[in-house]
């Protein structure tokens, strides 16, 4: 995703800016000396979600007056010399357009020596490096491992964050001319991907069009749940080495619940169009969203227990429709196959549950139709029914 450009023509008047991090030659002779400027910048994102593409992510950043951070560092081996050339700098866009030009302070450059190589960690959007006073999610850097910390395990999706992450290793130069260099003509691009799974609940109903459905609140529960009000934290190593993902000892589960809609929020009256006429031998119908929470991707999901009030009729009368307690719906699993590998009860990184329930306003009855796993880069589901 994200870019690394450079310009040159700097002057020797202003060396002391870029004492940070370069090592460089020149004579009294020289009043000039060229230096290529490390751009930063983002490409795209190739995953939906909140954070869909490259426009969404500029617009965010731009609107929200935020961006992502960085850390990078510079090795050669042959003088035993490592140096972290970059430590959580902010880049954020110049403009609200997909041509934007990125900015960050202060300056860093390239190394001239064929040895130098570099390696880049990334992470939107930006987060200051120090825990904070109220709580809260905050970044930090060791050994070449960055650690998002304190990532809440349950976010709605509508106000919470979409983590995304990246990195890059390679050279600048190479004293092999028939050699390209992964960051040739200064440009590096990240690769975004999301770090936590997104579960959404939606639904249709049959039975009686006019009898409407109102979903009042919605309880998921089970023996070994995601804690509510928990965290964890996130490691990125971008050196080559470690493992990418969240530190187990940090994921917080046991018996309990999680309100996926609460009792206090505002009903979800499901609207016409998502009525589904039995009778018919091709039904057309849509499902309309409940709610969608982005969560800590971990295990425990499996034997859950989803407790649904609901009410039939038109909810703006003087006489508010009576409230139904549902039957629990049991045995509830989120399972995630991947290369033809089953991890049962488990959620993964950059996969989206969907939970399907079916309601009845002729019995008053709920199901459960249907529980599937998408990846977020897809764009379908079920085609021609659902798309995100």
């Amino acid at each position: 995703m994200p870019r690394l450009r450079f310009t040159v023509l700097f002057k020797v008047m202003l060396m002391a800016v870029l004492a940070v991090g370069l090592t460089v030659s020149c004579s009294r002779r020289h009043r000039i000396t060229e230096y290529d400027e490390i751009h930063l910048g983002a490409t795209s994102v190739g995953t939906k979600a909140l954070i869909t593409d490259k426009p969404t992510l500029i617009d965010l950043s731009y609107t929200n007056h935020t961006g992502f951070g960085v850390y990078g560092y510079k090795t050669i081996l042959s003088r035993n010399y490592d140096y972290r050339q970059f430590n959580n700098v902010m880049v954020y866009p110049d403009a609200n357009s997909t041509s934007t030009t990125w900015s960050y302070s202060p300056k860093r450059y390239w190394d001239s020596d064929v040895e130098a190589s570099y390696q880049f960690g990334a992470y939107w959007p930006y987060l200051d490096d120090e825990a904070p006073q109220n709580g809260g999610p905050w970044v930090s850097e060791t050994g070449k491992v960055l650690t998002i910390n304190d990532i809440p395990n349950w976010q709605e999706a509508a106000s919470g964050t979409d983590y995304v992450v990246a990195t890059r290793q390679g050279k600048y130069r190479d004293a092999n001319p028939q050699i390209t260099p992964a960051f040739q003509g200064g440009i590096v691009d990240f690769s975004f991907g999301h770090i936590l799974a997104n579960v959404l609940v939606r639904a249709y109903y049959v039975g009686v069009q006019t009898n409407h459905v109102n979903v009042l609140s919605m309880q998921l529960s089970g023996d070994n749940m995601l804690t509510t009000g928990g965290n964890a934290d996130y490691a990125l190593p971008f050196s080559g080495e470690g493992t990418r993902g969240f530190v187990a000892n940090s994921i917080t589960t046991g018996q309990g619940s999680h309100a996926l809609l609460p009792s206090t929020a505002n009903p979800v009256t499901l609207d016409e169009a998502t009525f589904c006429d039995e009778s018919l031998q091709n039904p057309q119908y849509g499902y309309q969203d409940i709610c969608s929470w982005f969560v800590v991707p971990s295990t425990g999901w499996q034997g859950l227990t989803l407790n649904v009030n609901y009410s039939l009729g038109d909810i703006t009368q003087s006489y508010t429709p009576a409230a139904i307690a549902a039957t629990p719906v049991t045995g509830i699993a989120l399972n995630t196959t991947v290369d033809e590998t089953t991890y049962s009860g488990t959620t993964l990184p950059q996969y989206r549950y969907v939970i399907t329930l079916k309601f009845n306003s002729a019995s008053n009855g709920i199901e459960i139709e249907s529980v599937k796993v998408a990846d977020w880069k897809l764009v379908n589901i079920e085609t021609g029914v659902y798309n995100w």
